[in-house]
């Protein structure tokens, strides 16, 4: 009877420790379901800055202890925009390493090395910054800059950083644009590889980088010769009468000479007056019985004026 009542008991200890270990799996995998949806702000394109927004989603994970192969499916709740899609082009395993996600988004928004080596150079203070705010955005900026060039934090390689983006922003465009593309670790190699470049193309290292603008057929312009237009003779004179780069073949018939016509010629004989609107008439004297007059008439039209 004690034996059976013993077995009991620690049948009964037993079924406890089961629902006691179905009680921690369940609070765990609750647990878990709550990291997919942590309870952090959706990220704004356009409005939050990628990284501070990255890092406040990773020092919120650490200090709820999630496990770091969930981080991926929960940071992929909070995405909107241009981060959902970038997101959404990524394979099935690359979506599922944090690394990789976080890799991809900072490629999406610039956030590469060379992107803060830019932003490091060139930013300026916001509207709202004060100077010790904007101290800490430059130093930011520099250390991601160095973080992500893979550079240790030591003067050397410090020293070589510095020099490494000085020779580039120096050198023909060209030459600073094969260079990072092999990856080049030290100064000395660079120094090899840009002379064997340099050698190779018959140049020097001051020589810069010639830009061949060629000029489309169809939009090429041609030269315009402009002739200067005639001075005028008289206030009756059309301007339009002879088009600027054209040559004026018109014939005199009173100087024989090709420029102009009859009525604008300056080589008249010494009885001929100018009147009126250009109109060149001819001055007589007219006498009859009782008066004498004095008339002015035009050789083509016979009119005459007292």
């Amino acid at each position: 009877m004690r034996l059976e009542t013993e077995m009991k008991m620690l049948q009964a200890k037993m079924q406890a420790g089961i629902v006691k270990e179905e009680t921690v799996g369940n609070a765990s995998r609750i647990n878990d379901a709550s990291a997919k949806h942590p309870k952090l702000p959706h990220f704004q394109d356009g409005k939050d800055d990628l990284d501070i927004w990255l890092t406040r989603f990773e020092r919120f994970a650490e200090s709820n202890s999630w496990s770091r192969d969930k981080w991926s499916s929960s940071l992929c709740a909070l995405l909107t925009g241009r981060t959902l899609d970038c997101y959404g082009r990524l394979s099935s395993e690359q979506a599922q390493d944090y690394d990789k996600v976080k890799q991809a988004l900072m490629k999406r928004y610039d956030l590469t090395e060379d992107g803060y080596r830019r932003k490091f150079q060139s930013c300026k203070p916001a509207e709202s910054e004060s100077p010790d705010m904007f101290i800490v955005r430059i130093v930011t900026y520099l250390d991601r800059w160095i973080e992500l060039s893979r550079t240790e934090k030591s003067y050397e390689k410090l020293k070589d950083l510095i020099v490494r983006e000085q020779f580039m922003d120096a050198c023909p465009e060209d030459l600073a644009t094969s260079l990072p593309e092999k990856d080049l670790p030290t100064l000395e190699r660079i120094a090899k590889e840009a002379d064997l470049f340099l050698q190779a193309r018959h140049r020097k290292l001051c020589d810069q980088t010639r830009r061949v603008f060629q000029n489309n057929a169809r939009h090429k312009v041609e030269p315009v010769r402009l002739i200067e237009p005639e001075k005028r003779l008289n206030s009756g004179q059309r301007t339009g009468e002879a088009k600027a780069g054209v040559a004026d073949q018109r014939l005199c018939f009173k100087c024989k000479k090709t420029g102009h016509i009859t009525r604008y010629c300056t080589a008249v004989d010494s009885t001929m007056k100018k009147a009126g609107a250009g109109v060149v008439l001819k001055a007589t004297e007219v006498k009859t019985a009782e008066e004498t007059y004095r008339g002015l008439y035009d050789e083509g039209d016979g009119q005459s004026s007292k």
